[in-house]
C-alpha cells in the first residue's frame, strides 16, 4: 500500500474533492502550512516525523531543496501531473494543466496504481 501526502493551501476546496477521488486501496494524510519537509520523502508535523511515498502539492510553498522545476511559477508536469521528481506531483494552481481537478488526479492515481 502507498502513502501518498496532499500538501495544500489553507482552507483549500480540493480537500473535498480528493476526499471523493482517492482511491480505497491508498493510504493518506492531508498536510498544511504547520509542516517542516524533511526532504522528498519525510516531513515533521507535531514533532513527530512522517513519511509518504508520494507527494501532490496545490502550495508551492515547498522548501528549496526540492528543486523540481518551475516555468511562470508554476510547476512544470507531465501528463500525469508529475513534475522532474519522481515523487512529486503538481495539481491545481501549482501546475499549469487546465482539465479540471478531478481529471488531475485520476491521471496520478492512475500512475501511482498502474506505473506509467
Amino acid at each position: 500500500m502507498y502513502t501518498i501526502a496532499f500538501f495544500l493551501k489553507n482552507q483549500s476546496s480540493l480537500k473535498s474533492i480528493i476526499l471523493k477521488e482517492i482511491p480505497t486501496n491508498v493510504s493518506y494524510i492531508i498536510l498544511d502550512n504547520e509542516i517542516n519537509f524533511i526532504d522528498n520523502y519525510s516531513a515533521i508535523i507535531n514533532n513527530e516525523k512522517i513519511f509518504f511515498d508520494y507527494l501532490i502539492f496545490e502550495n508551492m510553498n515547498l522548501p528549496k531543496n526540492m528543486l523540481f522545476e518551475k516555468e511562470n511559477k508554476k510547476a512544470i508536469t507531465n501528463y500525469f501531473m508529475q513534475t522532474n521528481i519522481e515523487n512529486l506531483f503538481a495539481i491545481g494552481e501549482a501546475s499549469n494543466c487546465e482539465v479540471s481537478i478531478n481529471e488531475q488526479l485520476q491521471r496520478i492515481f492512475e500512475y501511482i496504481i498502474n506505473g506509467d
